[in-house]
């Protein structure tokens, strides 16, 4: 017989709706290695603008510091995503809707329950590195 284990999901309930809330993946190397990159990024975003001013603008150095400003925006973005990123699924009366709270530039997914087939959920039978289960939320939506 298979043991209960300690899962990291929140349901949420009230009389409108079920959510599932799950945490986003917390890895320790990962989260150091993006903070010390946002903190070279920084200086190195600084010292671009900086020499911007003290020189003639260039072109070249211009869209550079703009290529720069959007990489930085991306790691940031990774980074508050595995220090506060929740998947939250909700489970209303006439849709499932999947909201990523944390991710900075990412629109919520709802889902109209006459379209939504075959709602399964598959648990891998294995243990991940940090001795959690892998589960699987799937579900077909369209016309059938």
């Amino acid at each position: 017989m298979e043991k209960p284990y300690k899962g990291k999901v929140k349901i949420s309930e009230n009389e409108l709706n079920t959510s599932l809330i799950i945490p986003a993946h917390k890895n320790r190397i990962v989260i150091i290695f993006l903070a010390f990159w946002i903190i070279g990024w920084t200086m190195g975003t600084v010292f671009s603008i900086y020499n911007l001013y003290q020189n003639n603008i260039k072109f070249v150095i211009v869209f550079w510091v703009l290529a720069w400003l959007v990489g930085f925006f991306f790691t940031l973005k990774a980074l508050i995503w595995h220090l506060l990123g929740e998947e939250i699924i909700s489970f209303e009366k006439d849709k499932i809707c999947i909201k990523y709270k944390g991710a900075l530039l990412v629109k919520p997914k709802c889902y109209d329950l006459k379209y939504v087939k075959n709602l399964r959920v598959k648990e891998d039978s294995y243990y991940n590195s940090n001795g959690w289960r892998s589960t699987v939320f799937n579900f077909n939506f369209g016309t059938f």
